[in-house]
């Protein structure tokens, strides 16, 4: 089998696999557990969290709109920069002077953030977000205030790994939550901002988040302490303060790729998404052209080892190699490029397995022409080195040392040739010479020629012999002892 052709046509297998994403799965494990760029959680973010301590105190969720009011105001004593606040009201309250007291303070400041969800239709897919409706605050509240959509999309494994950028909806596009606080906070404190264009998104119009922290590393406050004045106001100066559920009973949290098994709260994701933005820590898929690239050269350094190396050390430099290729795509990561990790992997693997098993299978069959050749003439000793040694144990021009040599004959063999019929001839030839060749091999002789009834055998060369004139001795007693058998 041609060792190009297992190449190209592995080459043609992955490219196959790397279009359709068949690793998928794997491929999102293995980007979780290598692409982790944390760095420090940005102090400009705060989370106000509605927690179990502060359920316990004021009561049972939901709470009454008034009490949202009490607590947007005694933020914006500290002006704030903007106030990111991830609460539905998309029902009328059995009191309508909540609504109205509740709009009354939105209306009062504009730096207020508030979210909807869109629904999407099944048929949405890449490409083609179709919204069927949306979600948003009731009419007394919504026209009060800017509001950003909360809307995930969770990979085919559940895990949040995405930002959902913005989807259309009756001629307008509707932008999300983070995405919306940024520009507000960017707006209000004169800072350069990123713009939309630089974004890399997918099909989905989202675009990658790198997690800051995990579950409860984000800066939280409790919404009790807030509200109850024991957090000065000064704290929230020029801040990005974001509130929301921070307890699991409001049903408010998801897997995200930093912590697969532990849910973190929606607002925490937003507080990440938004700090992407305010960094301008942007990571997009590499280009479907470089993945081919890495397993063409996977490839490439893969068949010019291969035919040095043997298979211990070609396992070592799998070994090396992948360790090597994940540090690089980290490296690579944190300039803002996603590099597919499974593929490239298991290629490296798949390559060298089936080049080391043609290496295998040829070098067993060049094996048995040579125990097949030479195993009638020399011991199994001297085969067994000529398949250690291999061409290193061949030298060109010859070897001299010193050697016993050992020749013999069938005594009167033309007198009994004549008294004879061909095939009693054939039959005696046989027999000496098979008590000739059995006798040099089993002291270590070699047998170098047959020469119609003679033959010679030779000691200490090419296999080393100790005493090789006794082991000549020795054999030509055997000899004479079997003949005369």
């Amino acid at each position: 089998m041609n060792k190009k052709f297992i190449v190209f046509f592995l080459i043609f297998i992955f490219i196959i696999l790397e279009y359709f994403n068949t690793f998928e799965q794997l491929e999102y494990m293995a980007r979780d557990f290598n692409y982790r760029d944390n760095g420090y959680i940005d102090s400009r973010i705060v989370i106000v969290g509605i927690d179990d301590k502060s359920l316990e105190s004021i009561g049972k969720w939901p709470w009454k709109r008034k009490t949202h009011a009490e607590l947007i105001n005694v933020i914006e004593k500290g002006s704030p920069a903007v106030i990111g606040f991830d609460v539905m009201f998309t029902e009328k309250d059995d009191d309508s002077e909540e609504d109205e007291i509740l709009s009354e303070t939105l209306g009062s400041y504009d730096n207020i953030i508030l979210p909807l969800v869109g629904v999407l239709d099944s048929s949405a897919k890449s490409n083609n977000i179709v919204v069927k409706s949306t979600l948003k605050p009731v009419e007394i509240i919504d026209r009060s205030v800017k509001t950003g959509h909360i809307n995930v999309i969770p990979d085919s494994d559940g895990i949040v790994r995405n930002a959902l950028l913005y989807f259309e909806y009756e001629d307008k596009t509707i932008y999300s939550f983070p995405w919306v606080i940024y520009n507000k906070y960017s707006e209000k404190t004169m800072q350069n901002k990123i713009s939309e264009s630089e974004l890399p998104l997918d099909d989905w119009n989202r675009m990658h988040i790198n997690y800051y922290g995990k579950h409860f590393d984000m800066e939280y406050i409790s919404y009790l302490n807030v509200l109850n004045g024991e957090i000065p106001v000064e704290y929230f100066k020029n801040k990005i303060v974001l509130v929301g559920a921070y307890s699991l009973g409001i049903d408010d949290y998801y897997f995200t790729s930093i912590e697969r098994q532990v849910p973190m709260y929606g607002i925490e994701i937003h507080a990440n998404i938004i700090q992407n933005f305010l960094d301008g820590n942007l990571k997009s898929n590499a280009p479907l052209s470089i993945n081919l690239l890495i397993l063409i050269i996977i490839a490439f350094l893969s068949y010019f080892f291969i035919n040095k190396l043997s298979i211990i050390k070609s396992s070592i430099f799998i070994t090396i190699a992948i360790i090597l290729y994940f540090v690089i795509s980290v490296e690579i990561y944190k300039i803002g490029l996603i590099l597919y990790l499974v593929y490239p992997v298991v290629f490296l693997i798949i390559i060298n397995l089936f080049l080391s098993i043609v290496d295998y299978i040829y070098e067993t069959k060049e094996k048995k022409y040579i125990r097949e050749m030479f195993g009638r003439y020399v011991s199994k000793e001297i085969v067994d080195k000529i398949l250690i040694d291999g061409k290193e144990g061949i030298k060109l021009g010859g070897l001299r040392k010193e050697a016993t040599f050992i020749f013999v004959d069938v005594r009167n063999f033309t007198v009994l040739s004549e008294k004879l019929n061909s095939e009693e001839v054939v039959e005696i030839i046989n027999k000496y010479l098979n008590i000739f060749a059995n006798s040099i091999l089993e002291y270590g002789g070699t047998l170098d020629k047959f020469i119609g009834d003679a033959a010679m055998g030779i000691f200490n060369a090419p296999l080393e012999i100790d005493n090789h004139p006794l082991k000549a001795v020795q054999a030509a007693w055997r000899m004479n002892k079997d003949s005369e058998a």
